[in-house]
Formats: C-alpha cells, sequence, structure tokens
C-alpha cells in the first residue's frame, strides 16, 4: 500500500512538473517596452499634442474673460476653446469648466509620463 502510494505521489508530481514545463514561453503575458524610433516618436508626439491641447484649454479657462452683461445684468466667463468661443453665466459653471479642464490636463499628462516612463527605442 505505502508503495502505490508512493508511485501515485510521483506521478502527481512528474504530471505537475509537466504542466510548468509545456507551458511555453510564448504563452506568457508579453511585457513589451522596446519601439522602433519611429512609433515611439510618434506616440510621444500624439501624446504631447494632447497634452498641450489640454493644458491649452485650463489655461483659456483659468485666463477668462470676465465681465458683466449690460443687457441681462448677469456675470460672463468667456473663454476661446480650440478656436469657439464659450461662455458660462454661473461661478459654479465657470468652476466646473475649470475643474474638466484641469482633470483632463493632468489625465493626459499622467499618460505621457507613464509612456516615457514605460516604452524606450530600441
Amino acid at each position: 500500500m505505502k508503495r502505490l502510494i508512493g508511485k501515485f505521489l510521483v506521478a502527481v508530481l512528474l504530471a505537475g512538473g509537466a504542466m510548468f514545463v509545456g507551458a511555453s514561453p510564448s504563452s506568457a503575458a508579453r511585457d513589451i517596452h522596446c519601439m522602433d524610433e519611429q512609433h515611439w516618436l510618434s506616440s510621444a508626439q500624439n501624446l504631447t499634442n494632447s497634452y498641450v491641447d489640454a493644458a491649452t484649454v485650463l489655461s483659456n479657462w483659468q485666463n477668462a474673460y470676465y465681465y458683466y452683461d449690460p443687457f441681462s445684468g448677469s456675470q460672463v466667463w468667456q473663454a476661446d476653446v480650440r478656436g469657439v468661443t464659450q461662455q458660462v453665466y454661473f461661478l459654479s459653471d465657470y468652476n466646473t469648466r475649470v475643474g474638466t479642464a484641469l482633470t483632463q490636463a493632468n489625465s493626459t499628462h499622467a499618460q505621457l509620463d507613464a509612456f516615457v516612463d514605460t516604452y524606450y527605442i530600441c
């Protein structure tokens, strides 16, 4: 009986080892951080453009033109966003626009940083 249990344990251990040996390196999750120069530069430029665009929108909202509308008597914050003049009439709306622009600028900056820290030219 002991001999039978021993053979069983050896068979299980060998089968388990075969599973590890049977898994080829190609089946493992790839961890590719190497890009050719053309693709790396293209990706970096696209991410940089996104960041500059988001930072420009943020700057435009942070430096919005503020005035009182003489006809309605309401407050107006006016900003040029990607070539389109946008206006908001409440401080809460203005703060929302600034907050949204800040979130977008931070997000695109983080994406750019992550790319530069993760990928390299090979």
